[in-house]
């Protein structure tokens, strides 16, 4: 499938594709730590080809690029406005569906919360919420986008076909419920 956006005419593309700041609050990312070096342990997982410019999970086979979120959320932001509100929701969907086939081909690396931290998504105050937890609601600190993060939070905590919602409670904090 294959969507193509154009600008109209009369669109002023640079005022209504504006980035905005996204808040930044504090988050215990309290990630372990090499005794060595003192970077994250998760990181091992990482191979760094410098060669090549790539960064790459061994676990997995992805490929991590650094990718500024703020452009993300404006086209987003932007298509809901054209196409409507049902847009966030196709987010959480497509989201779901992807980090729930990325859980099923590598199992361990997405059966909690803790991917977030180390790729940069979010800070979750539980990486292992209970299911009561995500009935009333997992906080995400400095979370990129709520459409998104309650994909991620249903592939990896929720059953087989959960309903999610998300909210923001406070700058800077996405909440995720899951049902």
């Amino acid at each position: 499938m294959f969507l193509r956006i154009e600008a109209s005419e009369s669109a002023h593309v640079s005022e209504r594709l504006e980035l905005k700041e996204a808040p930044v609050v504090k988050a215990q990312a309290d990630f372990q730590r090499c005794p060595r070096c003192g970077s994250p342990s998760e990181l091992a997982h990482f191979r760094w080809d410098e060669k090549n410019g790539k960064i790459v999970d061994q676990r997995t086979g992805e490929w991590f690029f650094v990718q500024g979120t703020r452009a993300l959320d404006a086209v987003l932001r932007e298509l809901e406005v054209e196409l409507g509100e049902e847009i966030p929701h196709l987010v959480a969907e497509a989201t779901w569906r992807f980090f729930r086939r990325r859980r099923e081909e590598h199992p361990g690396v997405f059966e909690d919360l803790s991917f977030l931290k180390i790729r940069g998504m979010g800070v979750p105050d539980k990486t292992r919420p209970s299911a009561e937890d995500l009935r009333e609601g997992v906080d995400i600190r400095n979370g990129f986008h709520g459409a998104m993060l309650a994909g991620m939070v249903a592939a990896a905590c929720g059953g087989e076909k959960p309903s999610w919602e998300w909210e923001s409670p406070a700058p800077g904090v996405i909440r995720v419920r899951l049902s």
